[in-house]
């Protein structure tokens, strides 16, 4: 029975020195870090050797690409307006309907319209005028008139796309398919396809 308690004891005070002891790190986790370290160097090392394409050599092969090809994907035709009006200040109608990234098939509320949207003024008595905080593209949103026929333009909420290229009243607007229509065009009236909240 004494022999019971002795061990009994011993291994009591085993386990509590066992609990207060911080266990050892293991190496191989140091190495582990130095390992990850040491791969991120280098890749940043091999990144900064290799040739860098600036926007003019970008925009020169999709200038020469479009040439070649007579079109571009999606994506690198945004890329092409962009760099084009940046670079160049050259904005073609094609690019102007590219870039304004609305969907005038459905378009929004004025409280929808994306951030590089910002309200500059009314436009007109009843309308907000909007522009472009990039391309200086410039729309305009008119509230309905309910006094008018309901078959009349402003009757409903619409808004009018102007065209960035225009050179008098008679290409003044665009329409939702980005054909230029003259002032008073029916097609530059774009009414909304949702109600706004009164």
């Amino acid at each position: 029975m004494l022999e019971n308690q002795t061990l009994t004891k011993s291994t009591t005070s085993f386990k509590n020195k066992n609990l207060n002891e911080k266990a050892p790190k293991p190496k191989i986790a140091k190495y582990i870090w130095g390992f990850i370290l040491l791969l991120f160097l280098v890749g940043l090392g091999i990144f900064a050797l290799l040739p860098q394409q600036n926007d003019e050599q970008y925009l020169k092969y999709l200038i020469d690409k479009l040439t070649n090809q007579g079109s571009l994907p999606a994506g690198e035709m945004k890329d092409y307006c962009h760099l084009n009006y940046v670079l160049n200040q050259k904005m073609t109608l094609e690019c102007a309907c590219l870039l304004d990234q609305i969907n005038w098939d459905n378009p929004p509320l004025p409280e929808e319209l994306p951030k590089e949207w910002e309200e500059i003024g009314t436009g007109s008595p009843t309308g907000r005028l909007f522009k472009h905080k990039i391309y200086g593209f410039e729309i305009r949103f008119d509230y309905g008139n309910p006094n008018l026929n309901p078959k009349a333009d402003g009757y409903h909420d619409h808004w009018h796309r102007e065209n960035p290229l225009a050179t008098n009243q008679n290409d003044r607007y665009l329409t939702k398919n980005c054909q230029v229509v003259r002032k008073g065009h029916t097609q530059s009236h774009i009414p909304l396809r949702k109600k706004r909240n009164l």
